[in-house]
Order: structure tokens, then sequence, then C-alpha cells
């Protein structure tokens, strides 16, 4: 991975927090998500930091199925706390969109490689987020039937 690349990765993961923050306030003003908005803060809180603080791990050390486990654990539990397959992939769009605007953010005066170092990590949390979708999916769809009866409190 490029070097510039690898410097928005670690400014994306030393402001994973206030990240986060910001995700959970967009995910509780949505009025489309209603069930997801309810899940306790440090659910959230915890999901954020995961992908977010880790996200070099995430794009460079792990393997596929680490991730596809882990992410359809999530969705499983998800599932089970009451939360919809909807909201589910909704709240990664969030997620996702709001990385990639803090990247966006951070080059006013960018020279071509810099440019393309954006570029690149972009390209890479784009296809993680496509496998951390799929798999959140697949896990709310094979957790069973009935574990979702509870409603979130």
């Amino acid at each position: 991975m490029a070097m510039l690349s690898s410097k928005l990765i670690a400014l994306v993961e030393d402001h994973w927090d206030p990240l986060t923050t910001q995700v959970i306030q967009l995910i509780r003003k949505d009025p489309e998500i209603v069930h997801l908005g309810q899940l306790p803060e440090t659910v959230l809180r915890e999901w954020g930091r995961r992908i977010l603080k880790n996200l070099g791990h995430w794009l460079v050390e792990s393997s596929e199925a680490e991730m596809r486990r882990y992410y359809e654990d999530v969705g499983r539990n998800w599932h089970r706390e009451g939360v919809p397959l909807h909201e589910t992939v909704r709240g990664a769009h969030i997620l996702r969109a709001r990385l990639v605007d803090f990247v966006r953010q951070q080059g006013i005066n960018q020279s071509t490689i810099e440019v393309y170092a954006e570029e690149e990590l972009e390209y890479r949390v784009d296809s993680f987020f496509d496998c951390l979708v799929y798999s959140m999916v697949k896990g709310c769809e094979t957790a069973p039937r009935g574990a979702a009866a509870t409603p979130i409190r």
C-alpha cells in the first residue's frame, strides 16, 4: 500500500472516536433507522471503533475469512437485538460515507500523488465495506428464526 494511503489510514485510526460519535449521531437522527439507533451507545461505539481504529488491520492484514466471520457475528447479534436488515445495511453505508468524507476533507491543496492515494484508499474502503455488508447480511439471514422477537430496550 502506498505510503500516503498509510498516512490517511493512520489519520482515520487516530480520529476513530469523533468519527464514531458523528456516525452514531447520524444514525440516531435518521428517521428510517429506528431500531439500530436504539442500540446502546456502547454497542454502536464498539462497532465504529472496531472498524475505524483498526482500519489498517482490516485493509492490509486481515483475511477475507476473518472479516466475514466477525461481521457475520455482528449481523447475527444485531438481528437478535431486533435490528432489521435494511437498517443494518444503512448503518454501514452511513459509516462508510462518513469515513470517505473525512478522508476527502484532509486534502485541500492536493498534489496528483495525494489525489491518487485518496482514490486508492477509497477503492480499498469500498471493497472492505462490500465484504462487511455482505457478511452482516449473511449473519442476519442465518440467525435463528424468532431470535429477533425481543425488542430493543
